[in-house]
């Protein structure tokens, strides 16, 4: 029968939470049984081994590791040792089922989308050194998912969190959205100084600026019979050669109104070679053979270094 040496009237019933942290004994731990209680904040017990959480975390290896005395205000449950640990019993399950090797990612806990359930079981493995939970879990905040879905929350919870990689990854994710439309507010928006705010917008102009001068120094205007089109000339950056890209000036197409990451991501879509311009083109046998790959190089080209433009303010202004 289970019982604490500390019982209250009023506390609300304890429970356990599920296998393998339930305390049942079965037969892949009769022989290694748990020795030790994690009690989350919400009344869940978690059934764990010393042993264990010597080999997964810092913080329990260094306080296994110090001598105990006689505690009069120690918890225990059948013979356990009982730790309160603030963390609701959703995060601790999650952290220590990512951690315990006999688990595998395929029944992870943490949905993709859960930027909130991530986030903090990524902190609660920062706080007890869970070093490879830490990474497993930093590696589901840089997906994708949650990259283009919440941008600017990540990009303060890694400012916030010294993760200088998602930081970037996260910035240049925002550059996907105009520079006026502000994000809506989030836990981390206010433990940010004011200062980091203001960068990340300096950070959002600039990169549009730099994007549009990067067209314009490509672009070269030029009478073509009759027609004006505009010439992108640039240099494909795996054959040296110089090849060409041809728009038409009467195209609605403006640089200034378009932001660097969407240049960088949606130019082939924006613009593409007009009829008028194909008309021209088909009747040079050299240029009709090579103008839709020019298009697509020209496209790749100018997302790389428009991406590495954003990358170099990125390092300049953080």
């Amino acid at each position: 029968m289970s019982n604490e040496t500390t019982p209250t009237l009023d506390a609300a019933p304890i429970k356990d939470a599920p296998a393998p942290f339930s305390g049942v004994v079965d037969s892949d731990n009769d022989t290694h049984p748990a020795d030790f209680i994690l009690r989350s904040g919400d009344g869940v017990d978690f059934h764990v081994r010393k042993d264990m959480l010597q080999i997964l975390s810092d913080f329990f290896q260094g306080m296994f590791s110090m001598p105990k005395g006689n505690d009069p205000d120690e918890i225990r449950r059948d013979e356990k040792i009982v730790l309160l640990l603030p963390e609701s019993a959703k995060i601790l399950y999650a952290l220590l089922w990512i951690a315990y090797p006999r688990q595998t990612w395929s029944r992870n806990p943490l949905n993709e989308s859960d930027i909130d359930g991530i986030a903090d079981v990524h902190a609660a493995a920062n706080k007890y050194q869970f070093t490879v939970t830490e990474r497993l879990v930093k590696e589901m905040l840089e997906g994708p998912v949650l990259l283009d879905a919440h941008p600017h929350r990540l990009f303060a919870i890694a400012r916030l969190r010294g993760l200088s990689g998602l930081a970037q990854k996260a910035a240049l994710h925002t550059l996907r959205s105009p520079v006026s439309v502000y994000p809506l507010a989030f836990p981390e928006m206010d433990l940010l100084p004011w200062s980091t705010g203001r960068k990340l917008y300096d950070f959002h102009r600039q990169c549009g600026e730099a994007a549009s001068q990067q067209v314009k120094k490509a672009a070269l205007t030029r009478s073509l019979g009759s027609a004006e089109v505009k010439l992108y000339l640039t240099t494909n950056d795996e054959t040296g050669n110089l090849f060409i890209w041809w728009t038409s000036c009467s195209l609605n197409f403006d640089p200034q109104d378009v932001h660097g990451a969407n240049l960088s991501t949606a130019q082939v879509e924006a613009i593409k070679i007009g009829p008028t311009e194909r008309a021209l083109i088909n009747g040079c046998n050299a240029c009709s053979n090579h103008a839709d790959n020019d298009l697509v190089n020209f496209a790749r080209q100018l997302a790389k270094d428009i991406e590495a433009s954003n990358i170099d303010l990125f390092e300049r202004l953080f």
